[in-house]
């Protein structure tokens, strides 16, 4: 919705001003190179609005609320990047997200969600531990369909060439075996199923999203 997009532009530009004063940039304008999308922006404020992140720790600074996180050393994530520029971190945008959609829409608890670990954006557990869905975020559509490309390629041993973005994926894939690959950007759902049999790992489309067993 344009009423979102505006809001989070908003959110944006009050926390770039603080962020960019505390660091003395020489400019506190927005750096937001791409417009916003629509669901980036209308699932970042509803996680925003339904608390399911805050904002805390300082300017352009958020933490997640009753979600598993990637280790005590991180418990907060920038909105912006460092150095002389900063830019938006889109990324961080859309995996809360991806966090969002599974957390309000089907719905996964926060105790079964794990944020940034094992190679997963976002990672959907089952009761016993296992993992149900793991997903990879991107925050271009363009570049995460090469990069599902080069991990299906990898997967099926058609190609021996890691960066690390796909190797860390194959690498989660590999050890942590998860049900569902899920992948996402913005203006980008795709659902896979993996199948471990047979000694390789096989990529089948999925109807849709598993929801929590119990």
């Amino acid at each position: 919705m344009a009423d979102d997009r505006a809001r989070l532009e908003a959110l944006l530009t009050d926390q770039f001003d603080a962020f960019a004063a505390e660091r003395h940039l020489p400019s506190n304008r927005l750096p937001l190179r791409v417009p916003l999308a629509e669901d980036e922006a209308t699932g970042f404020m509803r996680a925003i609005d339904r608390r399911l992140i805050r904002l805390a720790g300082g300017p352009g600074q958020f933490e997640l609320v009753g979600v598993r996180q990637a280790g005590e050393s991180k418990s907060r994530y920038s909105l912006f990047s460092g150095g002389a520029q900063p830019v938006v971190n889109r990324q961080y945008l859309m995996q809360v997200v991806a966090l969002g959609e599974l957390y309000f829409d089907l719905p996964w608890r926060g105790e079964r969600l794990v944020f940034e670990r094992d190679g997963f954006d976002v990672m959907a557990l089952e009761a016993d531990g296992s993992v149900a869905i793991g997903a990879v975020v991107d925050k271009d559509a363009g570049d995460m369909a090469s990069r599902l490309e080069r991990i299906i390629a990898i997967l099926r041993g058609s190609d021996d060439k890691r960066d690390r973005r796909t190797g860390h994926v194959v690498d989660g894939i590999a050890s942590r075996r998860p049900a569902t690959l899920w992948v996402v950007a913005p203006g980008m759902r795709q659902v896979h199923d993996l199948d471990y049999t047979e000694g390789e790992v096989r990529v089948l489309p999925a109807e849709g999203l598993p929801s929590p067993a119990g």
